[in-house]
């Protein structure tokens, strides 16, 4: 427990300190990294210490039914855009709801919310203002980062996911390092871990694909910077490795149907399969024996994570917080990225060295369940919010 801890302690005979009200806020509630993030806080934050609340620009989504489930309170904001003339009244139904709930910690967990969240914290006194940083912000156009920059200025602390990105924000943003923050993303080991059963772990795969002799693919929102285009490039190069080898993709966005196109240019339509997003990713990660992220831009991926710890021999691309995750030759390899040849190769390496595949697979699962469990995640965080507000409130009772 930390020094500055404001319910550390209680003396004979006082009542316990009541619950800090906590508002944890994003764009939306359905898939994607920071919403994952999100509900894994939401719902183990101590309730004896903290009382987690939710708002989000839209309201719906596979994780709003979680954190409902869970006894999350949620407001939805109903803000299309902050850029809208609607993101008005959205801001002052958040002021309000401040207001009502007595949110002593603001916690904004994506860009939108970033914006939004601290402006309305700033002009109600929230006693302690967070964001979080989970990507590079060469990522945004020139606007936007100049607004980030604003609201690294007016707010108590930025939260990142990685060393790398807490060197880009020193180093690019010129951001002080007593304002940066450091918590590593966590994976629950009870939702992921190796199959029980290997005989019936390819159920999720379609009919035609679950006798593949190997299965390698990826789960990702299909957006540019994930650069799946290399992915069926390198595939094309390897697929004669192995007879019946396939490739599945797993998700949605911008770029499913460009990169559709591309699979079928390359020849590989009998061999690649494009699965939607689904709220249900563990059957997906079982089914695969190599999984692959080869992203131009990545902090720390929660579905690389979530990969390691099914058990899957992991081959990501070298950027970012990723070599974090993975010690190349140890618990997986590492690509340079955009760079469909040297993904090739290393793909060779995990095809055609059985012995090598399992043990990268193992040390993989080792390594994700032991660093980066989802109870370490919301402790670690769980001090951040304890010793920001210490400092804030140090009278709170």
């Amino acid at each position: 427990m930390s020094a500055t801890d404001p319910l550390a302690e209680t003396p004979p005979g006082a009542s316990a300190p009541k619950p800090i009200p906590v508002l944890l806020m994003t764009c939306e509630l359905g898939i994607g990294g920071c919403e994952r993030d999100l509900a894994k806080l939401a719902l183990g934050l101590d309730r004896t210490k903290f009382d987690p609340h939710v708002a989000c620009f839209r309201s719906g989504g596979f994780r709003g039914e979680e954190l409902q489930q869970g006894g999350v309170p949620i407001v939805d904001l109903a803000i299309p855009s902050y850029r809208s003339w609607a993101c008005l009244k959205g801001l002052r139904r958040m002021a309000r709801y401040i207001k009502r709930h007595n949110i002593q910690i603001l916690h904004n967990l994506d860009v939108p919310a970033n914006l939004v969240g601290s402006l309305v914290g700033h002009l109600r006194r929230v006693p302690v203002v967070l964001t979080s940083q989970l990507g590079s912000r060469d990522l945004y156009d020139p606007y936007t980062r100049r607004l980030l920059r604003w609201t690294d200025r007016v707010t108590d602390l930025v939260v990142v996911n990685s060393d790398y990105q807490r060197q880009h924000l020193l180093g690019e943003e010129g951001v002080p390092s007593e304002r940066i923050a450091v918590c590593h993303n966590g994976v629950d080991r009870q939702d992921f871990h190796p199959p029980h059963d290997p005989a019936t772990c390819r159920e999720a795969l379609p009919a035609a694909f679950r006798h593949a002799s190997l299965v390698l693919g990826t789960i990702a929102a299909l957006r540019p910077e994930k650069d799946l285009g290399i992915l069926l490039e390198a595939f094309s190069k390897v697929q004669h490795l192995r007879e019946g080898m396939r490739l599945v993709i797993v998700g949605d966005g911008p770029m499913r149907a460009p990169w559709q196109s591309l699979a079928e240019q390359l020849n590989l339509k009998n061999a690649c399969h494009f699965e939607p997003a689904t709220s249900n990713v563990r059957p997906w990660f079982h089914a695969l024996d190599i999984f692959v992220l080869c992203s131009i831009s990545e902090s720390f991926s929660n579905s690389l994570l979530e990969a390691m710890a099914c058990g899957c021999c992991p081959v990501a691309t070298r950027v970012g917080g990723l070599p974090e995750m993975i010690a190349d030759g140890q618990n997986g390899l590492l690509a340079e990225a955009h760079n469909a040849a040297d993904l090739a190769a290393k793909l060779e390496r995990v095809i055609c060295d059985a012995t090598l595949r399992e043990t990268l697979a193992g040390n993989a699962a080792e390594h994700a369940h032991g660093k980066f469990s989802v109870r370490a995640f919301v402790r670690n965080m769980e001090e951040i919010y304890l010793t920001q507000f210490g400092r804030a409130r140090p009278d709170w009772s």
